[in-house]
Parts: structure tokens; C-alpha cells; sequence
């Protein structure tokens, strides 16, 4: 759709909501500082949370909270089923607990949400109505839940998911089919117990969207059969800038490592792991172009040597080059057990740092991106004495608009207590978007349909609507300028996976080019949540039949005017028509003329025209003259060459040689060599003594055999001028 108003950012609605930050300033300065329990309190005895996600959920243009659980860890056990969580952000101030009101109230609990064996949470919107839904991925051989959302109100409408029973370690949710909608990819475990070296695994799961949020399980045909033993992470990645979307799966206790399936666009995917650098042990994997070539590059956590984490870098060649040691040194990469990452621009300075969760005694830390690697941020701290020592999830985003990034962190371990921090002694957001690698294709010209994909991002991962005040395409015709914002008309574009962008596929909503008389100027920009913008400029291009220019798919010709019945119409469509320079049905020439005699008549047709340099029907030769004598006589016939040297034997039995039509002469007056000497007549002339350059090379040194030579040379160029 256009439109040309934007919606109001966060940030301005923080401004008029909050004077004061409702947490406490920090001393001594930290990034982060957690809450007041006034705004957001996880209750006790908590929750076994594995997965965060933020989302929009009531698409009131403030990010809420959502928050998967489930006990047990390589089987189910009698905790397993728990409520999952649902925060709604109340305009940056305050979180309220809504988890019944979003998933039911559970029929054995009043007053709790509905219990399930939740691993991981998805929001998006699912049958394209506009609002967000949610998808759960259930673990311990359970049925996975879906809540559709109308109006505000969530309904559970699981019976249009497939029913088989899976342990989900992850779900991701892309269009891996290219037909408009969103898919879902699960990582199966398999049966319990999971994670040991000799369980069997799962194979990863392929459910496709009908566009109403009905979705079939298309995993036997077009899925590898291959089990992947304890997936906890899977994400979507064009590791071939082809605009589609392929995969990277996780794998803890996969003997070789993690897995590389490639998408065919259609959403079949075939194994690539030979182009992957597999290792035991992968946790989470995170997707961000680090080194700024246009290919997206990978972060794994726990496949590196000592539990340590690795930096994948693409090489543009299918795969992925382990780049660690240039990209994270030992000291600033400790053994650890970091079991989520989220990239976040921290200091904007327009590049995604990294945050890392871990577990137990181990320390969640900040890594700021210097461009070539990280460097661990020890000051400011990143959460001061803060003790959590639980960290399976965590989620960035601007919560309460005052353009600073903060943080959500699940606690599935140890201290079951879920967090919010607020940014403090962080940078504001002032860095612009990244338009990464992009292309565009259609025909540019009024009417036409423009298709456009790329990667654009905000230097954070995931990548999610509510980070954006708009992403699209804008243009400008004719006398507009970009600098006056009535002139411009945008267009969204929409998210389909990874940090890819595009214009609508489906039937009706491509993006069709306006009316314009000659010019029309387009370009893709994107603004995140604080305003800050970018524009690349992709199309300044003029259409106007009659410039002169075929300068449109649409145009056949253009003869720079606008007249009927002259072979290129006003329409710029060719016409049969003798004189236009196009060979039609029919015709046997055309020289863009009506002129006759010319070789070709005004009727189109051939005529032999001796002279016109053409070889013609019944011409044997023609170069170009009426001259005789010259090998293609004026008739444009070939005659043998005059006979003009002949063959003198004097009295020294000297002999001159025509190279064509020699005759011997006794009188030795005739021509007069040298003894032994030749004189080559050439088949051009046939005169004796010719100058070198046609091809003689003989020489005269007789002068008075030079004299008779001159004396021929003389009569024939008489001759020819009187014909």
C-alpha cells in the first residue's frame, strides 16, 4: 500500500509520557539497571523461562513481552507443564501481567494463563489481518499452540497447526516458499531422553502457510531426512544473496556439529553442511553482516575450542570461513557457557555489538564490535553487582522510548526470576540503519511493476517491526524533489526473514509505478524507532515516448516525434510500413526512404542499381563505381584486365612478364630491360613499371623503358577520363 505519513515513533510518545526514568540512577555507572519492582515483578517461586521474545503484541506501537516455559531438561518431569507469559507494555511506564487474558485462563489453576510445555515463543502477524498472533513450540512430545488475534482479542486456534507431536527446541517463523506468508521451521529432539551422543534427534520440521494461518507439514518433502540430535537454535540466513531464505540449525550433541540446509526459493531445501565448518557443542547461533561485504556472516556459541565462541564469516562461496582468532581474542573470549547472544548497538556507532546470557557462575557480558573484532566493556559494568546466574533467554529493544537500548532476560535456572533493565549509562540512538546488499528489477515506466529485496537492518537481532517507523520504497515524478515531502509517495515494504526485505509478492499488491508525464525518481529508505534514517538511491529515470530514446520495455521505437502512419507511431509501437527502416513481412529491404533507384525502391523491393556499391540480383560484382577497366566494368560485370604488358625479347633475350596476359615481341624497340631482368605487370593495371605500392614490387631502370611505361601510364588515364 502508499501512504505518506509515517507512524509516531516511540520515541515521541516517551517524551510525552515520562519526564524521569522509573528506575534509579546507577552508581557507579552501569549499562544496564534493572527495574523498579513497581514496573515490572516476575512473582515467585518463577518460572523455568528458555525463551524471551518482544513483540508488539496489542500493536499499540509499544514493545511488550513474552516469555516461554517449561520444565525438565533431557525429559519431562512432573513440573514441565507451566504457564507461559504475556507483559503488555503500558506506554514505557509499566509492564501488566496479561498472560491469562492472551492465552486462557488454565481450567485447574483459576487465575494462572493455560499450562503447556512451551520451549519457544514467535509473534507475528500469521494470516495476514494486520494484527500480531503468537505461535508456541512445545516440547515432550506435545501438540504446538497457536492464539490468533482479532480485534485485540486472542483466540487459541491450534487445530490449524499440524498435529503431530514434537520436542521443539526452536521455531523460526520466515517465507521460505516465496508465496507471501510466513512459514514455520521447528528443530525436533526427537524422543527422551535428548542429548545424550546415541539419541537418535529429529528431523527439523517444514510447516507452510496457506495465508490464513493454516499450515501444513511439508517436512517429507521438502526437508532432509536427517536427525539432528538437540537443536536449542536454528535461524534463517540468504547465505547466496538469491533473496531466499536458508537455514542454519544448531546442534549440541551432533557428533561432526551444526548444520547448512539451502533453500531452493521454492521452500525445498537441500543439505550444504560441506560448506560449513561444523564443531560439537553449538548453543545459539546469531545472523549480522559484520565485516560490511553484503554477505550475512554467523555467531555460535559453545562450538569453539574450550566452550568458547566462534565468529563465521561468509565467503561469498556458499559457506562459512571460521574467522575467531582475527575477530575475538582469547582474553575477551573465555571458556564459558553462553547459551543466547543478541547483537545491539549499544554506543551507536553504527555497528552491532554483542550481548551475551550465561549460565551458573559464569558472567553475562557486553562485547563491543570495533569493526574488526570484539572487545569484552568492563567499564561501565554492564549490570553491577547484579547476580544472574540463570541466563537462558535474552531480548533487546527500546522499551520505554528514550532512544536507548534495554534488556530482557529470562532466568530458566537457578534463580527462576525473570528481568527487565532499562538502558542507563548507555548511548542514545543516533546511528543510521544499514541498507545492505540490495536489487531491484521491473519496468520503469508508468504502470509498471517494481520489485525490490535487500538487507536492512538496525544493528540488532531479531529483526521486528516494532524497530521501525518505516521501511519502504519512495518516488518522486516529473518536477518533484525529495526534499519536499509532498512530493513524495512511499510505499512499504515488507520483512520476510533474516533482515531481508521486500516489495509484495502476492496477487494485487505488487508495487505498480504511477502515472508520470517524464521522469520519475525512486529510492529505499528506512527510519528505525528514534528517526534516524536512510535513503540509497536505486531509479532516476525519464519515460516520454517521443524523446528519441527506446528507453522502456515498453517502447518498440522512438523516432522522436509524434506522428501516425511514419512507421513508429505515437504509441512508440513499430507499424509494417515501407520506409521505416525495418525489414517487414513482405519486404525485401528497407532503407528508411521512398526514394527509387537507390537499390532499394519505395515499394521495398530490390532493384539493380550498378554502381551502389551492393551486390545485387544480376550483378556480378559492384565497387562502388562506373568506372571500366578496373576489374568490375560499369556494367557490373567482371572482365579479364586490359592487356597491356607484353613480353620483349631483344636481342640479350631479355623478357618482360605479364602476371596475366603475357605476349612475346621480337622488335626490340617494344621495351627494353636489363639482361635477365623481369618487369612484372600486376592483374590490377597491366602496365609495366608499376609503383610498388599496388602490389609490384618491379623496378625499371632503363630509362627508356621508363619512358614508354610513363608514355602508357599517360594515354590510359586519357582514355578514362574521355569515357
Amino acid at each position: 500500500m502508499t501512504h505518506r505519513s509515517l507512524r509516531v515513533p516511540l520515541t515521541v510518545l516517551a517524551l510525552v509520557a515520562m519526564t524521569t526514568s522509573p528506575a534509579q540512577a546507577a552508581d557507579p555507572p552501569q549499562t544496564w539497571l534493572q527495574v523498579p519492582s513497581g514496573v515490572f515483578l516476575d512473582p515467585l517461586p518463577g518460572y523455568w523461562t528458555t525463551k524471551v521474545e518482544i513483540a508488539d503484541v496489542n500493536d499499540d506501537g509499544w514493545p511488550d513481552i513474552l516469555f516461554a516455559n517449561v520444565g525438565g531438561y533431557q525429559a519431562g518431569t512432573p513440573d514441565s507443564f507451566q504457564s507461559n507469559q504475556c507483559w503488555i507494555n503500558d506506554g514505557g511506564m509499566s509492564f501488566a501481567d496479561s498472560s491469562v487474558e492472551v492465552f486462557g485462563e488454565d481450567v485447574n489453576n483459576p487465575g494462572k494463563a493455560s499450562q503447556d510445555t512451551a520451549r519457544v515463543i514467535k509473534a507475528h502477524d500469521l494470516d495476514k489481518d494486520g494484527d500480531t498472533d503468537i505461535i508456541v513450540g512445545t516440547t515432550w512430545a506435545s501438540t504446538s499452540r497457536l492464539y490468533l488475534q482479532d480485534a485485540g482479542a486472542f483466540t487459541e486456534m491450534s487445530d490449524l497447526l499440524p498435529q503431530t507431536k514434537l520436542s521443539a527446541g526452536d521455531l523460526e517463523l520466515g517465507d521460505v516458499d516465496g508465496d507471501g506468508d510466513v512459514d514455520v521451521v521447528i528443530s525436533d529432539w526427537g524422543q527422551a531422553p535428548v542429548g545424550f551422543l546415541n539419541s537418535p534427534g529429529g528431523v527439523t520440521r517444514l510447516w507452510l502457510n496457506d495465508g490464513n494461518a493454516t499450515f501444513t507439514d511439508a517436512t517429507n518433502q521438502k526437508m532432509p531426512a536427517i536427525p539432528v540430535n538437540w537443536s536449542w537454535d536454528h535461524e534463517f540466513i540468504d547465505i547466496d544473496n538469491d533473496w531466499d531464505l536458508d537455514l542454519v540449525i544448531s546442534c549440541r550433541s551432533c557428533q561432526n556439529g551444526s548444520y547448512l540446509f539451502v533453500n531452493d526459493g521454492s521452500g525445498k531445501f537441500t543439505n550444504a553442511t560441506m560448506n560449513f565448518p561444523q564443531k560439537f557443542g553449538t548453543v545459539d547461533m546469531e545472523v549480522m553482516d559484520l565485516d560490511d561485504d553484503g554477505y550475512a556472516d554467523l555467531v555460535s556459541l559453545q562450538d569453539g575450542d574450550g566452550f568458547r565462541n566462534r565468529v563465521l564469516i561468509n565467503n561469498q562461496n556458499g559457506g562459512f570461513d571460521d574467522k575467531t582468532p582475527l575477530w575475538w581474542a582469547p582474553a575477551d573470549n573465555p571458556p564459558s557457557f553462553d547459551y543466547m547472544a543478541a547483537f545491539a548497538d549499544f554506543d551507536s556507532d553504527g555497528l552491532a555489538d554483542l550481548v551475551l546470557g550465561a549460565f551458573g557462575d559464569y558472567k553475562d557480558r557486553l562485547m563491543r564490535n570495533q569493526g574488526s573484532g570484539f572487545k569484552q566493556v568492563t567499564s561501565p559494568s554492564m549490570m553491577g553487582n547484579l547476580v544472574t546466574d540463570g541466563t537462558y533467554a535474552i531480548a533487546v529493544s527500546d522499551l520505554n522510548g528514550d532512544r536507548k537500548i534495554d534488556l530482557v532476560m529470562g532466568e530458566g535456572e537457578n534463580s527462576f526470576r525473570n528481568r527487565v533493565l532499562f538502558g542507563e549509562d548507555i548511548a542514545e540512538d543516533t546511528a543510521k540503519p544499514h541498507i545492505g546488499a540490495h536489487e531491484f528489477d521491473g519496468s520503469i515506466e508508468p504502470g509498471g511493476v517494481f520489485t525490490f529485496h535487500g538487507r536492512i537492518h538496525d544493528s540488532k537481532t531479531p529483526n521486528k517491526p516494532h524497530d521501525w517507523s518505516f521501511v519502504g520504497v519512495q518516488w518522486v515524478t516529473d518536477d518533484g524533489s525529495f526534499d519536499n515531502p509532498d512530493d513524495i509517495t512511499s510505499f512499504d515494504l515488507e520483512w520476510y526473514g533474516e533482515h531481508l526485505w521486500r516489495t509484495p509478492v502476492e496477487d494485487g499488491a505488487e508495487l505498480v509505478l504511477p502515472t508520470f508525464d517524464s521522469k520519475i525518481s525512486i529510492r529505499v529508505c528506512a527510519i528505525d524507532a528514534a528517526l534516524n534514517e536512510s535513503c540509497v538511491e536505486l531509479v532516476v529515470d525519464w519515460f516520454l515516448c517521443g524523446d528519441g530514446k527506446v528507453n522502456s520495455k515498453l517502447e518498440e521505437c522512438d523516432d522522436g516525434n509524434d506522428i501516425d502512419g511514419d512507421g513508429c507511431e505515437s504509441t512508440c509501437q513499430l507499424t509494417d510500413f515501407c520506409g521505416n527502416g525495418v525489414v517487414d513481412p513482405g519486404e525485401d529491404c528497407d532503407d528508411g526512404n521512398d526514394v527509387d533507384g537507390d537499390g532499394c525502391d519505395n515499394d521495398c523491393t530490390f532493384t539493380s542499381v550498378c554502381g551502389n556499391g551492393v551486390v545485387e540480383p544480376g550483378e556480378a560484382c559492384d565497387d562502388g563505381n562506373v568506372i571500366d577497366g578496373d576489374g568490375c566494368e560499369s556494367n557490373c560485370t567482371t572482365t579479364p584486365s586490359e592487356t597491356t604488358g607484353a613480353s620483349a625479347t631483344d636481342s640479350d633475350s631479355e623478357t618482360a612478364t605479364d602476371s596475366d596476359n603475357s605476349a612475346s615481341a621480337s622488335d626490340s624497340d617494344t621495351m627494353a630491360t636489363t639482361d635477365s631482368e623481369t618487369a612484372t605487370d600486376s592483374a590490377t593495371t597491366g602496365w609495366a613499371g608499376q609503383l610498388d605500392d599496388d602490389g609490384c614490387g618491379c623496378s625499371t631502370e632503363n630509362p627508356r623503358g621508363a619512358g614508354t611505361g610513363l608514355l602508357l601510364f599517360g594515354l590510359l588515364a586519357l582514355r578514362r577520363r574521355r569515357r
